[in-house]
């Protein structure tokens, strides 16, 4: 894991960052599955393992939103809400 900060990547996840028909920056397209219409940040939080999430999420009031699963050439995400229902992405990178 790494020494400076757990937070390992933020993404922006935003209908209009297109720039002369080109993405820029560190963003990302919404999906059909996107759950709002507005802009939103991803956050990602390296984990040491990923599998134990879901149970820790549970211990800490929270809930799992996408259980642990592998994203080629990425690593295992899990993505779960706080009780306030704030989303972040753990991840286990490879």
């Amino acid at each position: 894991m790494s020494e400076n900060s757990p937070f390992i990547w933020h993404e922006l996840v935003a209908s209009n960052q297109y720039k002369s028909g080109k993405d820029i920056a560190g963003m990302m397209n919404p999906t059909p599955d996107t759950p709002y219409e507005k802009a939103y940040w991803h956050s990602y939080i390296e984990v040491d393992d990923v599998e134990k999430c879901p149970e820790q999420v549970s211990i800490l009031g929270g809930r799992v939103v996408v259980p642990p699963h592998e994203v080629p050439n990425v690593g295992h995400i899990c993505i779960a809400a706080d009780p306030s229902g704030a989303i972040a992405h753990l991840i286990q990178p490879y």
